[in-house]
């Protein structure tokens, strides 16, 4: 069984580095955490989602949704095979945070006023094939 080069995340912080890196994944969780939250609350406020990317919202959703798997299969496999730590818990929280908000506007869109607005064809193509070559 390999050792683990860094400490685990439960374990208390050794060190300058190690602080450091603890210091900005709280900091870059933090501001990263905080886009979403002037959209949602935007089209809250206003009942509306017209001028919002439907399409980008389709894409961010997806990607949320690989990034999340992503980074939960590789903690999952980095803990039980006690590989080197390239995935912490400030990404898998970022990464859940993120789809979390970003379904929360793709409900918006659908509750709110579009004002004619939909997804374009060519985003649903695409997306199509993104989760069609993902799935393979």
């Amino acid at each position: 069984r390999q050792q683990r080069m860094t400490p685990h995340d439960g374990d208390p912080v050794h060190g300058l580095g190690d602080f450091l890196s603890w210091l900005f994944g709280v900091i870059y969780l933090t501001c990263w955490s905080m886009v979403f939250y002037p959209q949602i609350y935007r089209n809250y406020t206003r009942k509306s989602v017209k001028g919002l990317s439907f399409d980008l919202v389709l894409y961010n959703v997806i990607g949320f949704a690989c990034y999340s798997t992503f980074c939960i299969s590789r903690w999952v496999t980095q803990e039980r095979y006690g590989l080197v730590r390239s995935v912490t818990r400030h990404d898998i929280i970022f990464a859940v945070h993120a789809l979390l908000c970003t379904s929360l506007v793709c409900l918006q869109i659908k509750c709110y006023d579009r004002g004619g607005q939909q997804i374009s064809q060519v985003a649903y193509m695409t997306s199509g094939l993104i989760v069609a070559g993902v799935s393979f």
